[in-house]
């Protein structure tokens, strides 16, 4: 099955760590309306059955307390705000307003490596679950 149409399909069950905020940035991606979101059908929470467990809510905690290998990147939020916030436009970065992988090749390839890191307390949290 294409990953577009898993995702709007509430038979497909989607794991994420704060799956509300993965739903409403999927949401925009997929361009539905603001205001509308998709159905919370089909996602399980991986932050809400760690709080359940009694396990740390952030994503590096939880990382922690299971002894994964991979955990979060220190640099993370660091890259976050460098390409998911919009920057100031200065004379040096030539007046843009967002920061895009062709800009800082380097860091787009940490922040995809970061991103695969992020993901595996959220794999080792599906696997906990009934």
């Amino acid at each position: 099955m294409p990953v577009l149409k898993a995702l709007t399909d509430e038979k497909v069950i989607k794991h994420s760590y704060n799956a509300s905020f993965e739903r409403i940035c999927l949401s925009r991606y997929l361009g539905l309306p603001s205001g509308t979101y998709l159905s919370p059908e089909g996602w399980r929470c991986d932050m809400v059955w760690a709080a359940t467990l009694g396990l740390p809510q952030s994503l590096e905690g939880v990382g922690a307390v299971l002894g994964l290998e991979k955990q979060k990147l220190t640099k993370g939020k660091d890259l976050i705000r460098y390409f998911c916030k919009p920057c100031a436009p200065t004379q040096s970065n030539g007046g843009r307003t967002r920061n895009l992988p062709r800009h800082a090749p380097d860091k787009w390839e940490m922040f995809k490596r970061y991103n695969l890191r992020t993901a595996a307390p959220g794999y080792r949290m599906a696997e906990l679950q009934p």
